[in-house]
């Protein structure tokens, strides 16, 4: 059975992109979400995140082959649950309640035949003991399939065609069909033996980055304590060795880091392991808005004037997504402490977005003018062109300029014509 008319549950991060790749392709696609203004948003052309290239990718496909709606077409031959999977607060468990209602709502509009396949992160075995009963409620013949994406904010469009897609299956029956679905978007799919298998994957993959990341920030804190440059040791040793690809020390944020790691750990305490190193790493990147806060603390009291610039979770590629940022968490922490002063900004989040969340955003001359201290929290590009010592002259003497990603070199701030002002440079081990 040749795949034509597709259904996408959760039209997020995830489901979004992908419904508006395979409606590209030629599918006759249909998002479906309990979210009615955002429905009608999406029936508008207007995505409720930022990701390049998708409004216009909306315009092309919404009203021909791309429609948005709160039940699942009865038509379908592919339905694609990709839904959010999130973690406790502070049991850090997986928390699948969402699946589970998507499940539910799939068992109760399924007809004979269809491909069924999950693609949200998932505890490993969550394919076959979760979904599968579910489904199999229906008493209809089905098949199930488990294709995580693994695509980065920013540049979801693009990786959706260039990343081989993982597809692991409940028979071969099911291997095949996904095949042939994702085949008409990447040219590379690699085949699993087992739906735990392909679960297994997109853990791994999220949590090997973790742990780079962690490495690089633990070398930094190192660096530290020994007096040294920890970006000039890591590009040293990165220089010319293709052995070594050590990361750049930094926040690390965003609700795939910072779930995924936790979901793994928890797969595992299931057996008789105790994990040691995931966990590690991502106890060394939880503790970073710790460590910049404290930096920050033994430099400017409670009264001062605080900028933090860089909102979004990351800047490159660039997004509006604030889920689990440490800037965001940073402010928290800051507010809670004492710090009433704080005003924000960001190149991509919206002020009226964030103005909604609480916040005051501001531009950054506003941001710069008579500040306490300026911190830098995220790796956006625009930072690299703005003319810094402009904005430096507009800070108040003795203030600190904590540039978490060192996006700037310590000799461009303390050095600069106008540090009359005696700014002091921070970064992560530095």
């Amino acid at each position: 059975m040749k795949a034509e008319n597709v259904s996408v549950v959760g039209v997020g991060y995830v489901g979004l992109t992908l419904a508006t790749v395979l409606a590209e392709r030629g599918f006759r696609v249909t998002g479906v979400d309990i979210n009615k203004p955002l429905l009608e948003k999406l029936n508008r052309c207007e995505p409720h995140f930022y990701e390049k290239g998708l409004p216009l990718l909306l315009r092309k496909t919404v009203g021909k082959n791309l429609s948005f709606s709160d039940h699942i077409p009865g038509d379908s031959d592919t339905i694609i649950l990709s839904v959010g999977t999130y973690i406790h607060p502070e049991t850090k468990k997986p928390i699948l309640e969402q699946i589970i209602r998507s499940a539910e709502q799939i068992s109760e509009n399924l007809n004979d035949g269809p491909l069924v396949i999950l693609r949200s992160t998932v505890p490993i075995g969550t394919t076959r003991n979760v979904v599968k009963p579910i489904l199999d409620k229906s008493k209809k013949e089905y098949s199930l399939a488990f294709c995580p994406e693994r695509t980065v904010e920013g540049k979801a469009l693009d990786e959706l065609k260039e990343l081989p897609q993982i597809i692991g299956g409940i028979n071969e029956e099911s291997i095949d069909l996904a095949f042939d679905l994702f085949k008409n978007i990447t040219n590379t799919i690699v085949r699993m033996s087992s739906l735990e298998a392909a679960e297994m994957v997109k853990l791994l993959c999220n949590s090997h980055r973790d742990l780079n990341f962690a490495y690089a920030n633990e070398i930094a804190l190192i660096c530290e304590k020994t007096g040294l440059d920890p970006h000039e040791v890591i590009r040293a040793a990165n220089s010319g060795y293709g052995r070594s690809s050590i990361s750049t020390p930094g926040f690390v944020g965003g609700s795939c880091l910072v779930k995924d790691p936790h979901i793994l750990n928890y797969c595992v305490a299931q057996t008789d392991y105790k994990p040691r190193l995931i966990i590690s790493g991502r106890e060394v990147n939880e503790g970073m808005v710790d460590y910049v806060f404290g930096r920050i603390k033994e430099k400017v009291d409670c009264g001062g004037k605080m900028f933090i610039t860089g909102m979004a979770f990351k800047g490159k590629p660039e997004t509006d997504d604030l889920r689990d940022s440490p800037s965001v968490d940073l402010v928290e922490k800051l507010r809670k402490t004492g710090y009433g002063n704080i005003s924000v900004h960001d190149f991509v989040v919206s002020d009226d977005r964030l103005k909604s969340l609480g916040y005051n955003p501001v531009s950054l001359e506003e941001g710069f003018e008579s500040t306490d201290c300026v911190v830098i929290g995220n790796n956006h590009e625009r930072y690299a062109y703005l003319n810094i010592d402009s904005y430096l002259g507009l800070m108040k003497k003795n203030s600190l300029f904590f540039d978490v990603w060192r996006m700037f070199e310590p000799e461009i701030i303390t050095n600069n014509n106008n540090n009359n002002n005696n700014i002091s440079y921070a970064s992560i081990g530095k």
